[in-house]
């Protein structure tokens, strides 16, 4: 059998690997004066590709990245002057192009997605929102974009999570 080349690993103690061991999504952090940081988003292929994303997060903190249990597939939770929203990657490769926001755009007095967990099958997402009605849970088709209320909640969900069969979901406020 012939052993697969692989690049040195380069990643920090919070990187996260895709579920088929593929690729590795990291941050690269600069520190800023005043004690802030700015990251952006660096994904490592096996094969030593790579592609840096301007997105400011530090997953250190953060738990608005996530691999798709099925792959490599990768949701990241983009907040912006429409509130926050759900953006897949359906590629990791810099050719690949994306990512894809399967959800419409927020209309600005909308309440935001607050917390999200790949369901089990790797094509749906459970995400924490509020919308007109409230606060819900919601199943979002990571390919298409359909929407549809799973469960309705009394508070917003700021953290979701996953059993490890990703069959249940619990959340705290």
């Amino acid at each position: 059998e012939r052993e697969l080349d692989r690049w040195p690993s380069h990643t920090g103690p919070h990187a996260l690997t895709s579920a088929d061991g593929m690729w590795t999504a990291d941050t690269d952090c600069t520190a800023l004066a005043g004690g802030a940081r700015r990251c952006s988003l660096v994904l490592t292929a096996t094969d030593g590709r790579v592609r840096n994303m301007q997105f400011d997060i530090d997953l250190q903190w953060s738990r608005a990245v996530q691999w798709s249990p099925t792959g490599h597939r990768l949701a990241l939770l983009v907040s912006g002057e429409h509130g926050s929203r759900i953006a897949v990657l359906n590629d990791p490769d810099p050719a690949a192009g994306g990512p894809d926001f399967p959800q419409p755009e927020a209309p600005i007095d909308a309440p935001y997605v607050t917390a999200f967990s790949w369901a089990s099958d790797g094509q749906n997402i459970i995400a924490a929102r509020a919308n007109g009605l409230g606060f819900a849970l919601v199943r979002i088709d990571a390919e298409h974009g359909g929407e549809h209320v799973v469960a309705k909640l009394t508070e917003p969900a700021n953290f979701l999570y996953p059993s490890p069969d990703r069959s249940m979901v619990a959340f705290t406020g």
